[in-house]
This record gives C-alpha cells, sequence and structure tokens, in this order.
C-alpha cells in the first residue's frame, strides 16, 4: 500500500500541541525567513543558498552507504553472504565514534552483500531510489534543520518502504510521559497522525529548542534577507529604471489633463531597464528634482559579496570552492576542510540514526557505515608510506594489504635484506661488465673529460644501472 492510500484511510487523532520556536524573529526589511516557519525556510531554496544547500546535499548523496556485521567470533557463521574489508576500511570504521557501540566487541567486521535493507536502499518506494533518499535527507536539513523518514513495514515489522516526508508540513507532538507522542503531517486541510515509531527524525543541533533542529539558513537567516532585499530592489531599479530618481515639480498647479498627460509620458519614456539613462525635456515651468539614492551608492557589490560569504561560511564551505582562479593547494585545502569539517560528520549523524532505529528490526549486530569522504593528503600518505618501508615498520606486501592490492613475490623482505641483495647484485653487475671490457678507452687528446658511460640492462627487480 502507497503512502498516499494510506494517507486517505487515516484520520488524525491528536491535536496538534506543536511547540514554538525559542528563538525571536529578526526584522530586517521584509522577513523573508521567519526563524518559525519551515515554509519560508524551504522557500528561500534560491540564489547561494541553492547553490550552498544543493553541494553540500550532493556531495553527502554522492558517498555510498554500505552495511556490515560486527561478528562476535571469528569463525561465526553467518545466513548472508559477506566479504573481508581491507585495513584501511576498518580504521576508518574504528576512528567513527558513533559506531563504537556495534563494534566494541567485535571479533571481525566484514561487508555484507546481500540482504533484505540492501533491497530497500535499491528500491525505497515506487517514485524515489537511494541516491535521491538521501539527497532529500541532508537537503531539508540544510534548509530546515530537521528531515523525516515515514517508514512502512510489513506484516512482520520490518521495513518495507521509505518516504522521506517534507519537512515543512511536519510538527512534533510532545508528551510529558515519553518525551514525543507522535507527528502529525498538516498540509492544507489534510491532517495524518503518525506514532513515534513510524519516523525517524534526522535533525542538525538547536541549543534553542530539544525537539526541532536549526538549519544553517536559519542561523544566517538576516544575512538571507539583506541580500533578498537587495535582490528585490536592484529588480524594482532594473524594472522602474530608467524611472527618473525624482520628482517633477512646478509653482503653478496643473490641470487634470495636463497632469495625466504627463503622467503618461514619463511611464512611457523612462520606466522600464530599456529607457534607463534618458534626458526628460521639460515643458516650461516644469522643474526636475534629484531625490534618491543611485545603488552603485549603496556598495551592492560590498554588500552582496559579505551576505554570500556568510551564507557560504554557514553551510560549511568557503568561496575557494567556487573561485575559478585559485591555486590547486588552496583548491585541496578548502576541499579537504569542506568534507572533514561538514560531510563527514553529516554522514555520522545520518548513520547513527538508521542504526539506532532501523536496523536494530534486523539483527544488533547489523550497521552502516559511509565510506570515508575525506580526500587523502596525498604528500603525506607517500611519505609516510617511504617511511613505514625505509625504517622496516612495514613490508611491501602489509603496506599493498592495506591498500586493498594483491602481494607481490619479493614483498615481505625485509628492506635491510632487499637492499643487501640489490647491492650484490649491482657488485656482480660491475665485475661482469669490467671483464667484458664494458669500460670504453679514453680519447688520447682530451683524457680527462673523454670517459663515456655504458648502460647494461638487467632483468631483476633494478631496471638498469649506469658505469
Amino acid at each position: 500500500m502507497s503512502i498516499f492510500d494510506w494517507f486517505k484511510a487515516r484520520k488524525p487523532e491528536v491535536r496538534d500541541k506543536r511547540s514554538g520556536f525559542m528563538l525571536l524573529p529578526w526584522e530586517q526589511g521584509t522577513e523573508y525567513v521567519k526563524p518559525d516557519d519551515m515554509g519560508t525556510q524551504v522557500k528561500a531554496n534560491t540564489s547561494w543558498v541553492y547553490i550552498a544547500a544543493n553541494k553540500n546535499a550532493t556531495a553527502f548523496a554522492n558517498v555510498p552507504l554500505r552495511l556490515y556485521v560486527a561478528k562476535r567470533s571469528a569463525g561465526q557463521k553467518l545466513l548472508v553472504p559477506t566479504k573481508g574489508i581491507t585495513p584501511r576500511v576498518k580504521a576508518h570504521i574504528q576512528r567513527s565514534a558513533g559506531l563504537a557501540p556495534w563494534i566494541a566487541k567485535a571479533a571481525e567486521i566484514e561487508e555484507v552483500q546481500e540482504h533484505p535493507f540492501l533491497e530497500l536502499l535499491k528500491n525505497v518506494n515506487a517514485f524515489t531510489n537511494s541516491w535521491q533518499l538521501l539527497f532529500d535527507t541532508d537537503l531539508f536539513q540544510e534548509l530546515t534543520g530537521n528531515s523525516y523518514w515515514y517508514i512502512v513495514r510489513d506484516n512482520l515489522g520490518l521495513p518495507a518502504e521509505i518516504w522521506s516526508l517534507p519537512s515543512q508540513y511536519m510538527s512534533i507532538i510532545p508528551d510529558a510521559k515519553n518525551y514525543i507522542g507522535g507527528y502529525k503531517w498538516k498540509r492544507g486541510t489534510v491532517d495524518v497522525f503518525f506514532e513515534p515509531q513510524e519516523i525517524i527524525h534526522f535533525k542538525l543541533p538547536n541549543p534553542n529548542n530539544l525537539y526541532y533542529g536549526m538549519s544553517p539558513l536559519q542561523a544566517v537567516r538576516q544575512a538571507y534577507n539583506i541580500q533578498a532585499n537587495m535582490d528585490t530592489y536592484q529588480n524594482a531599479v532594473f524594472s522602474n529604471d530608467g524611472r527618473l530618481a525624482g520628482a517633477f515639480e512646478t509653482d503653478s498647479a496643473l490641470t487634470e489633463g495636463a497632469f495625466t498627460r504627463l503622467k503618461e509620458q514619463v511611464n512611457q519614456n523612462f520606466r522600464g531597464a530599456k529607457n534607463a539613462g534618458k534626458i526628460p525635456v521639460l515643458e516650461s515651468g516644469l522643474h526636475y528634482k534629484e531625490y534618491s539614492l543611485a545603488p552603485k551608492e549603496l556598495d551592492f557589490l560590498n554588500g552582496r559579496k559579505w551576505a554570500q560569504e556568510e551564507i557560504v561560511d554557514a553551510f560549511g564551505q568557503t568561496l575557494a570552492l567556487y573561485d575559478k582562479n585559485t591555486t590547486r593547494a588552496n583548491s585541496e585545502t578548502a576541499l579537504y576542510l569542506w568534507m572533514a569539517h561538514t560531510i563527514a560528520p553529516r554522514h555520522r549523524m545520518v548513520e547513527q540514526k538508521i542504526n539506532e532505529q532501523l536496523l536494530a528490526a534486523y539483527d544488533p549486530s547489523l550497521f552502516v557505515a559511509f565510506d570515508d569522504c575525506v580526500p587523502e593528503d596525498k604528500e603525506f600518505a607517500l611519505k609516510e608510506r617511504q617511511t613505514n618501508i625505509q625504517t622496516g615498520y612495514m613490508t611491501i606486501n602489509e603496506l599493498r594489504e592495506r591498500e586493498g592490492l594483491k602481494p607481490v613475490p619479493w614483498g615481505d623482505e625485509p628492506p635491510t635484506e632487499r637492499a643487501a641483495a640489490r647491492s650484490d647484485e649491482q657488485a656482480q653487475m660491475m665485475a661482469d661488465a669490467m671483464a667484458e671490457g664494458g669500460r670504453e678507452e679514453e680519447d688520447e687528446d682530451e683524457p680527462a673529460k673523454s670517459v663515456k658511460k655504458k648502460t647494461f640492462r638487467h632483468g631483476g627487480p633494478i631496471n638498469g644501472m649506469r658505469l
């Protein structure tokens, strides 16, 4: 049964007792984004808010979400097919504090390859796939601070469908005993009540309200309102300009006919962006007095740049992510900081909610985790590999195993033994070369500068050497 059929069959059961936000309204021009109105927050998904929110949601959804099992013993047999994980993946899972309850007593961790939950992610519902579900989950949090999954369960109580419910239509019903008595969907005249166990509520931290999350947009609503007002003003300027930024004055009274004729001439000749810059020709007795400020005098460009930067910062990004002229080093640094401090924490919050409220229906040893989205510092990683091998801390095959690569025949030799073997090999090659006359004679005219070097090829680990 689809959610639409379910909506029609249900009736409202509980009066809405939604508690209001504790944030005070901020009056700055027109209040486009109100702190207690999620509808206006969703409508604000334009301009730089759209750019920043969409960028976060896209990056969030692009990282694979995988299913793992924490085995209590190394020989534990499972009913579902699994495969081992690389040391790198294991280290990533162990670094996640949110996964500690699931892996604390695990003897082994393996990735589950087939499971009903994985099928659920492939077929979220008849209209949504897993990527869209994850995208919407993050996007609603970026705009409103809240995201809701409605879990449709089968006769066995297992999840059969997942529906992402637009957060601007959802409200929480507090309960003095159970903290949350339920959730209510309200759109127009349609009210639908949900039991607490039917909804998974994802939310960003909000120190002002324990029930609802706080979005980045709410945090910078002043900057957004300023930008929105600037857009409205500039749009009016382009629509009204060359409107005359002043008024016509006369010392004598105008007849009604003269006033109407003058008004029509002004509207026809000076309104609209195409008429900008035209000079008014005044009739006898009329004077033109300018009284408004031009847009450049309001320093719009600097104000717009300030608003853009504040909005982008609130969404955990920097303008370096958008600057086409930035250096590669700055771009890589901006990407690293964005992934490490913005996207990765969002992954941790969502995967922990899924583990707590969804996977418990299957098996307490199952858990999900996103792949590590933080890009590797290539220069540091290269130095680390070289140091680990040169100091004997790791063999080549141990390093390759950590990287998920197959071993090589010579990869288990300690570095000192490999170096000694290569030195002996080089010495033997030099002796063979000398015996075969590999060194060419010096030129008689320039004995000090005519020594030529000859390359000898070898089919072993060393590609070549020069004498």
